[in-house]
């Protein structure tokens, strides 16, 4: 069975963590795998209950969170192979967090060219956290903010709190003139198990 891989990507300091850390404490994330680049960039320390592999724990929410240093397709491989000899309890989907200045494409044409990766895992959701209060910087100075929002399914909308509706406005109008076809909302909105995040 070949298992969906949904890429949470979103520039620096956008809020994956704070929706990463909000999704983790609730139970609808079970069953789910976690990549992430560190753990201390999640900040998980306290939602730890106990480690179930070399750099993998195991979560109150039953998630399964494992760090990924250097190679992606080597992270899945191996958290394949451990899912498979029940090293680590049997998850339905991962959830891959990447750095805020990674460039999607690389990670895209892994998931969906490799064929060693074919058969055990597929790309599933693109989901990109775009700062409201910084979006117009980011996009200025930054390529990849327009890699990630071009690349994303879903364009998830965070710190709308913090700019006007005339700017929040602006924003969602450039968001969909970018990507039409991504569906757009507040980050804030998105509660555990949404469709927005896992599909």
């Amino acid at each position: 069975m070949s298992l969906a891989v949904n890429v949470i990507t979103g520039f620096l300091g956008s809020g994956k963590t704070t929706l990463l850390r909000r999704l983790l404490a609730q139970e609808a994330l079970g069953e789910t795998a976690l990549l992430i680049n560190e753990f201390g960039e999640v900040g998980i320390d306290h939602l730890l209950v106990e480690e179930v592999a070399p750099d993998t724990v195991l979560l109150p929410s039953g998630c399964v969170c494992c760090s990924v240093r250097g190679d992606l397709k080597a992270a899945l491989l191996t958290l394949h192979g451990r899912r498979t000899r029940g090293e680590i309890p049997a998850f339905r989907r991962v959830l891959l967090e990447t750095t805020g200045l990674a460039d999607p494409g690389p990670i895209l044409a892994t998931l969906n060219l490799d064929p060693q990766l074919r058969g055990r895992f597929h790309l599933g959701l693109l989901v990109t956290v775009v700062d409201a209060e910084h979006a117009a910087l980011q996009e200025g100075l930054h390529p990849e903010w327009l890699n990630q929002v071009t690349a994303a399914d879903r364009l998830l909308l965070s710190k709308a709190d913090r700019v006007a509706p005339a700017v929040l406005e602006r924003l969602d109008r450039q968001l969909a003139q970018l990507n039409p076809t991504a569906t757009r909302a507040l980050a804030a909105s998105v509660v555990s198990g949404d469709d927005l995040l896992l599909g």
